[in-house]
């Protein structure tokens, strides 16, 4: 899970180094398709880069190639009744958050849907590399399911939620304060409105807080909510394209639309089914979280005080004279010790 965000990582900063080149060279939106492939394509090889040369996958490969235990059928007969929901799923994601930029192609300027697209991908780079710890996290919380632990998965998963709000506000706060200004100083031409960002940036987080939400059900072997993520993402589409060919609600209606037909059930509810099944509140996941995180850093800045002040250097010295010394002056000075 280490290198997939790695991976991770490495893509989004291709997404955006490619995209501000191209947007500084003039390519327009062109420059952010063409970061957006470059993107995906260093995602892909990198992650079979891993698969293959780091985890031998093609070795394990082999050696289960011909296993008679269980056949082809049977194995799909069993991963079905899931796959399916979850590719639905996977479509709706898609729905909801990307195919708004083929709506604003349609009813926008090629101003404003450049700039609405670089800002959504900008946002969705922040947050994804904020809930990087939750990613890490899943089989751990896995394992936590299948022995009955609902502490240990309570733990792990307030602490990943509660990181990812605090990178998720302390990243978008740096981009719009620092941000904007730098690219409106690379681009003159090139305005990025700060209410529209932080409202979307809003949207998009609630998005990813509840798609984590689904991901911790799936690990308990459940989709109860592919019927609800279906129906709500053909609802987002059929009143964002509602609201931009008959009311021209232009770049705010396109912001908002999503993040209030959202918010009547999806964004509120599978959070509230997760922390039902934890025993806690949204407040209390999150109160919770961030006082692990606050211990996690106080034992780090400890550390790292100790190490700025000798403490550890000489505590390790002491050791080394009591263990080598012979009788003499060094065990006269460890006995004034």
């Amino acid at each position: 899970m280490f290198r997939r965000n790695k991976a991770n990582i490495f893509a989004k900063g291709v997404f955006l180094s490619a995209g501000i080149v191209g947007l500084l060279s003039g390519f327009g939106i062109l420059s952010l398709g063409v970061a957006y492939f470059a993107s995906g394509f260093v995602m892909r090889s990198l992650c079979k880069h891993y698969l293959l040369r780091v985890h031998h996958f093609d070795d394990l490969l082999q050696n289960y190639r011909h296993q008679k235990q269980y056949s082809k059928r049977h194995i799909l007969a069993m991963m079905w009744p899931n796959a399916w929901r979850d590719g639905l799923v996977t479509v709706t994601f898609y729905l909801t958050g990307q195919a708004t930029v083929l709506l604003s192609s349609n009813f926008l300027s090629l101003y404003e849907t450049g700039i609405y697209s670089f800002s959504m991908q900008v946002i969705n780079a922040i947050i994804g590399i904020s809930y990087g710890m939750f990613g890490a996290y899943i089989p751990a919380i896995q394992s936590a399911y299948v022995s009955r632990n609902r502490d240990l998965m309570r733990t792990l998963y307030a602490k990943s939620m509660a990181c990812g709000l605090f990178l998720s506000i302390t990243g978008i706060t740096v981009f719009a304060t620092i941000g904007i200004p730098i690219v409106k100083w690379l681009r003159h031409d090139f305005t990025i409105e700060r209410p529209v960002l932080l409202v979307m940036a809003f949207s998009i987080y609630l998005i990813a807080r509840r798609r984590n939400s689904a991901c911790f059900i799936s690990t308990m072997n459940r989709l109860p909510y592919t019927f609800s993520f279906i129906f709500f993402g053909i609802l987002t589409l059929l009143c964002t394209y509602i609201g931009l060919s008959h009311f021209g609600l232009g770049l705010w209606g396109i912001v908002l639309i999503p993040l209030v037909v959202q918010s009547l059930y999806n964004n509120w509810k599978w959070n509230q089914v997760v922390n039902h099944y934890l025993r806690t509140t949204e407040y209390g996941l999150m109160k919770s979280g961030l006082k692990i995180l606050l211990e996690m850093a106080c034992k780090k800045w400890k550390k790292i005080t100790s190490i700025l002040w000798g403490r550890d250097i000489f505590d390790i010295i002491v050791r080394v004279i009591r263990r080598h010394s012979q009788v003499g002056y060094p065990r006269m000075i460890l006995a004034e010790l």
